[in-house]
């Protein structure tokens, strides 16, 4: 009998969470799974789905994780039920640490948790919808995933391939800049337990020390190209609040140190200007106006679409972008009085904005985007440049205006006019 054991280390950017269903934390509407410890936990099936789609592509999914099990109950009683396959590969277990830690420097540092807010949109006012504040618990830094595995069998050639290419998924909010991972280090050792002296090393190892002594895999590296890629720089004070109900000026999002435009807040523009863009184009029917329960002609609608609904996730993904060279300071403001004109008591407020910097958006397929969608995108891009929408809050009233950088402004000429007829959804097509 061989057994194989495999361990991979996945890399996954700041940003990642895996959600629990169940939350007690007060303020808190999504938290983490974790260890007892406390650790932030990615559960072996989180990762499995991720690998089986990488091996479904290549039609070795069954062969290496089973058989699936059947949709429906639509096959005859008579007939006799499709053979099943138990899965060969075994994904025992994960470990999560900050990712400027090796396991040989001691203790493995856990990597750092933050809570952060988003609201979600009102197409028709421009502004916060109601009751739609939010705070999620994410890890906020970039972190390690150990993955540890068993394959009863011998790993070919074939197989390390299709391993040393998988590009794993953590978490939720893919479309949103989460779950953005690639593989680091992949390494595999083989028992045969007819032997004895790999019987002697199986029996006397537990646990992570079968996993020593590995033989390295190379790691198939490759990088998406952007659907949309530009940078930006800061024109008037960019402002992305935390969200924070403790807190009595209203402080900017940041990561470490950097102020940061997260890409919930990019997403959330990009989907009300597409919107705005549909409906001039082709009529109210184009595009829904429904951010919170989704659209009630979805999948036809061209923008539930593209950006996702809560029946289907979107086909381009946002990243989070961190502001450069930036230049932070306080300004405060007062309410002022209707009746008497001056400034009324116990309402002055103090945000904190940042005054100058660039910062770059980046926009990446998830799935198959035409290039008519892929035009769209880059003219809210230019309706961003030319002041028209603002990034942040207090857009009304001056802030949030970016303008493309000398290098991006090449967007501008490649835009294309809008097709002239309406398009087909993704879906219907299907």
């Amino acid at each position: 009998m061989i057994i194989t054991a495999i361990k991979a280390e996945i890399e996954a950017e700041a940003g990642w969470a895996v959600g629990t269903s169940d939350t007690d934390a007060i303020g808190l509407d999504r938290e983490l799974l974790t260890e007892p410890d406390g650790r932030p936990w990615v559960p072996p099936s989180s990762l499995a789905g991720s690998l089986r789609a990488h091996l479904a592509r290549h039609n070795a999914d069954q062969r290496l994780m089973g058989s699936r099990p059947p949709l429906d109950d639509s096959q005859p009683a008579s007939d006799p039920p499709p053979p099943l396959t138990p899965s060969a590969l075994w994904l025992l277990g994960t470990q999560a640490r900050r990712a400027d830690t090796e396991p040989h420097s001691g203790e493995l540092l856990p990597p750092r948790t933050d809570v952060v807010a988003n609201t979600a949109v009102d197409p028709v006012r421009r502004a916060a919808l109601p009751k739609s504040l939010r705070h999620s618990r994410i890890v906020d830094e970039a972190a390690v995933i150990e993955l540890y595995a068993l394959l009863e069998g011998t790993l070919t050639d074939q197989d390390q391939h299709l391993l040393a290419t998988w590009r794993p998924e953590v978490g939720r909010d893919r479309t949103r800049g989460g779950g953005l991972a690639r593989l680091r280090t992949l390494g595999y050792r083989t028992y045969n337990l007819d032997q004895p002296d790999d019987l002697r090393a199986w029996l006397e190892n537990t646990g992570k020390a079968r996993f020593t002594g590995l033989t390295p895999i190379t790691v198939v590296t490759s990088s998406d190209r952007p659907l949309v890629q530009s940078d930006f720089t800061l024109v008037t004070a960019l402002h992305v609040g935390t969200g924070s109900r403790r807190e009595k000026n209203a402080a900017i999002r940041t990561r470490g140190t950097s102020p940061l435009v997260p890409a919930s807040t990019w997403k959330g523009l990009f989907r009300a200007r597409a919107g705005y863009i549909l409906r001039s184009c082709w009529g109210e029917d184009a595009a829904c106006r429904d951010t919170q329960q989704g659209c009630p002609q979805c999948p036809q609608c061209l923008l539930c679409d593209l950006f996702g609904s809560t029946a289907r996730r979107g086909r381009i993904g946002f990243r989070d972008s961190t502001v450069t060279q930036p230049r932070v300071e306080g300004r405060s403001h007062v309410a002022i009085d209707r009746i008497s004109g001056g400034g009324r008591d116990k309402l002055l407020f103090t945000d904190d904005v940042v005054t100058a910097g660039r910062v770059s958006l980046t926009i990446t397929p998830l799935g198959q985007v035409q290039e008519w969608e892929r035009n769209l995108l880059l003219h809210v891009v230019a309706d961003i440049h030319d002041g028209l929408i603002g990034v942040g809050g207090g857009a009304q009233r001056g802030q949030g205006t970016l303008q493309l950088t000398d290098a991006s402004r090449s967007i501008l000429t490649a835009l294309q006019p809008m097709p002239s007829r309406l398009p087909v959804a993704e879906a219907a097509r299907d």
